[in-house]
């Protein structure tokens, strides 16, 4: 099979005394079993640590529970999980599959769930919308998706949804639940080359599902984040002109420390254009 070359751009993010790590690590990718043609992104997100004065810990407020002012239209993706004949792994006409093999995936009960069982070396997965790759902002500008998560974690994993626009240096946004066995928090951060923009961590409760929506304006760039129909984050990237004229991907992605456990749950995914 041909190889395809991945350079994973690492800002792992996490809270209170952790220093900021930033890593590049080129992953030789193998195409996934029955995919004939999947675009590879240039380049994900995946976090390490952050530090304690680049981040507010928030709990979001009753304050903002209007529904987005923008009704999404038309949804160029709907995945909800419940075709049985994907289940056991992941409808490959809807979905690019890259993975370090060290993360499992499974589509199944209506739901497609990630795995991390104590791999020997950091694991990443992501999955793009064979629809959302290599995209302008004007077409395609929102995401959405639930997440869940098992009770049983060791160490820390990651996952969520990461906007990378194709430029260089790279910028990108990127929401991550990060799970411990002590807290979890949603870390969400613009990146602009390796430098992480405007860092939020906002209080989540462990055992509760979430759906996390980004939506961008198409003509100037600006993000608005909902959790639960709460506007949790706002973020007007410092170059919008490299938003409004490159191409750029939408992933949802899970990933994990050595030795860590922990099963996430996506389901409900929708992705497209706003009005």
């Amino acid at each position: 099979m041909n190889q395809k070359r991945l350079v994973i751009v690492g800002l792992l993010v996490s809270t209170f005394s952790l220093v900021v790590v930033s890593a590049v690590a080129v992953l030789i990718l193998r195409k996934m079993p029955a995919q004939d043609t999947a675009i590879t992104p240039t380049s994900v997100l995946m976090p390490t640590a952050a530090p304690a004065t680049a981040t507010q810990t928030e709990t979001p407020t009753p304050t903002h529970t209007s529904t987005p002012t923008i009704e999404p239209t038309p949804t160029f993706l709907c995945d909800t999980f419940e075709n049985p004949a994907h289940d056991g792994y992941i409808n490959e006409a809807l979905w690019d599959v890259h993975t370090n093999n060290n993360i499992g995936i499974n589509q199944h009960d209506g739901t497609l769930v990630f795995q991390a069982s104590r791999p020997n070396n950091p694991g990443a997965l992501w999955i793009n919308p064979t629809s959302g790759v290599e995209v302008s902002l004007q077409n395609y500008n929102f995401i959405e998706a639930n997440f869940s998560w098992g009770p049983n974690i060791e160490n820390r994993v990651f996952f969520g949804i990461t906007v990378l626009q194709n430029w260089s240096p790279r910028v990108a946004y990127s929401c991550d639940f990060i799970l411990t066995e002590a807290s979890t928090v949603l870390h969400c951060s613009g990146i602009d080359g390796q430098q992480m923009v405007s860092p939020k961590d906002i209080s989540v409760v462990t055992g509760q599902a979430y759906e996390l929506r980004f939506e961008i304006d198409p003509t100037t760039a600006a993000f608005v984040i909902y959790l639960d129909d709460t506007v949790i984050d706002t973020y007007n990237p410092p170059f919008p002109e490299k938003w409004l004229q490159g191409q750029m991907s939408y992933d949802i992605h899970f990933g994990a420390d050595p030795g860590s456990i922990a099963t996430g749950y996506v389901d409900d995914v929708r992705f497209g254009g706003l009005k």
